[in-house]
């Protein structure tokens, strides 16, 4: 308190307030339960959607930064590939700006990261498509580009087999169906002239 009393104004009381944002704190509303590594939800499928939020997610001490934006809310799921492909995941939801990240690896000392979207060009979707391979785990984490993007959020994916020559060990020859065609042609009989 400034005290004044002597020049007959009145008193001017200064309060100050410290707020300190922690890791792993939220400031309002419940964590979700897959708000932590730990907790990841599995998803399972080769088509799906799932709805979710980020509100009163938090930041996990060792967790690394998602699409080179500061961590704020990140919530995570974790995936296994059926077979080798291509898998293609959106997020969409909410008018927040999102950040979608995907690692290899099975502990956050361990993450790899395979693709990720910053949300640079839309607040409505982010989205990343890679190559997997079958049995890979892969984890997926979204999170606010800044502490004030929270919201609800819609997390879609789609995975596409590879087909059977897609591998150069699997491949096709071309030199022996193209020797039989060319047998197959010469037996034809000679088209008849008009």
């Amino acid at each position: 308190m400034i005290n004044n009393q002597a020049s007959g104004l009145p008193s001017i009381y200064l309060l100050a307030i410290s707020i300190s944002f922690l890791e792993g704190t939220a400031l309002s509303a419940s964590a979700p339960s897959n708000d932590d590594f730990a907790n990841r939800a599995p998803l399972t499928g080769v088509e799906l959607k799932t709805s979710a939020s980020n509100v009163g997610a938090t930041v996990e001490v060792g967790e690394p930064t998602h699409a080179n934006h500061s961590r704020a809310h990140s919530v995570w799921w974790s995936w296994t590939a059926p077979a080798n492909g291509w898998v293609s995941i959106t997020v969409g939801g909410g008018g927040f700006y999102k950040t979608l990240a995907v690692y290899t690896g099975l502990t956050l000392a361990e993450l790899k990261p395979v693709q990720s979207d910053g949300g640079w060009w839309s607040k409505s979707t982010c989205s990343v498509g890679f190559d997997c391979r079958e049995g890979e785990v892969y984890q997926i984490a979204v999170d606010g580009r800044s502490p004030s993007d929270a919201g609800n959020l819609e997390l879609s994916l789609r995975f596409t087999a590879a087909t059977k020559n897609d591998e150069f060990s699997n491949r096709t020859l071309l030199l022996q169906t193209l020797i039989s065609l060319f047998r197959q042609f010469r037996q034809c009989p000679p088209a008849k002239s008009e």
